[in-house]
């Protein structure tokens, strides 16, 4: 990628990382170098993404994913969010990918518009291993470094802050501002809450107790931290929007909760404490009033509302 962008003009800004930049930043958030010394975006101290490579043209920004994996479900859903990420950052400009696979990668016809496909051959290890078997009898080869007029250390970039979890406490007050209205769904339709949702996956819209759940799909038996059970819409990858539910016990662990109105049940699914959900959860815990209830009766109707809503 080095050289192809040394030797490309339409490459304006191309950026550096791991042993190839010439600062050692210690950058605490936005766009950085992490000590992996890999391409991140940091909010709240935690990684909303990570990218293979980043790179300008004139009107876009690329950034690249590459792979040895044959399989390509789990890159696709990624891109949504690391391209949502990005307009939000530069919204000036066009939000590209260069996708680098290995031939006989699946769905490589399947990828979105915006994504350019490379294809290489298979990489074959067995040189590297054998190198590696040997290594007391090998000479340390020198460090090549690519050098050209057109690449950039990371804090040159000047993009948009996006506060994560300033920006989840923003929705949730921004739908509850209209008067008359329990939750404003009109504001979820819009452009910028479609970007929201593909950087989040789901925002929080409030909460209901536990006597609600419980008279929604039965008798929990844990205790439920604050009585409180966080209520959110969640873009799904098919693109359609569903209710899901997250609570805090008070003996720790945080459970994603799906309900199925109509038979009264309910698939209860642990979230890793080291996640975002964990984060986001303890979050709200700290911004979340009284005024943020939501009754059972709305609860179904959004619920109803929502099933019918399919994004592009």
């Amino acid at each position: 990628m080095l050289r192809y962008a040394a030797n490309n003009d339409y490459i304006t800004k191309f950026i550096l990382k791991g042993p190839h930049q010439n600062k050692k930043l210690d950058l605490k958030k936005g766009l950085l170098i992490d000590r992996n010394a890999q391409i991140v975006y940091k909010s709240g101290y935690k990684d909303v993404n990570e990218f293979d490579g980043l790179f300008f043209t004139k009107d876009s920004v690329y950034f690249v994913e590459s792979t040895i994996v044959k399989l390509t479900t789990s890159l696709r859903k990624r891109l949504r969010k690391k391209k949502a990420l990005l307009e939000v950052l530069f919204p000036k400009l066009k939000v590209k990918a260069l996708i680098i696979l290995c031939e006989g990668a699946t769905g490589v016809r399947v990828f979105p518009e915006y994504c350019t496909i490379w294809l290489t051959k298979n990489y074959d290890p067995t040189q590297l291993l054998e190198k590696l078997i040997d290594n007391k009898n090998q000479k340390k080869e020198p460090f090549i470094k690519v050098k050209s007029k057109n690449f950039i250390e990371i804090d040159s970039v000047d993009h948009f802050r996006f506060n994560y979890f300033d920006t989840l406490s923003w929705i949730l007050k921004k739908s509850r501002s209209t008067p008359k209205l329990p939750i404003n769904l009109n504001f979820f339709k819009t452009n910028r809450l479609h970007q929201y949702f593909d950087i989040f996956g789901k925002l929080y819209i409030g909460y209901i107790t536990t006597k609600q759940l419980e008279n929604f799909i039965g008798k929990i038996e844990k205790d439920i931290l604050d009585d409180c059970v966080f209520v959110t819409i969640e873009k799904k990858d098919n693109g359609e929007f569903c209710l899901a539910f997250f609570v805090k016990y008070t003996k720790g662990g945080v459970d994603r909760i799906d309900i199925d109105f109509d038979s009264s049940t309910a698939i209860f699914n642990k979230k890793d404490p080291k996640g975002f959900t964990s984060s986001e959860v303890k979050y709200m815990q700290y911004i979340i009033t009284d005024e943020h209830i939501i009754n059972s009766k709305t609860i179904l109707a959004i619920n109803s509302k929502i099933s019918t809503w399919k994004s592009n």
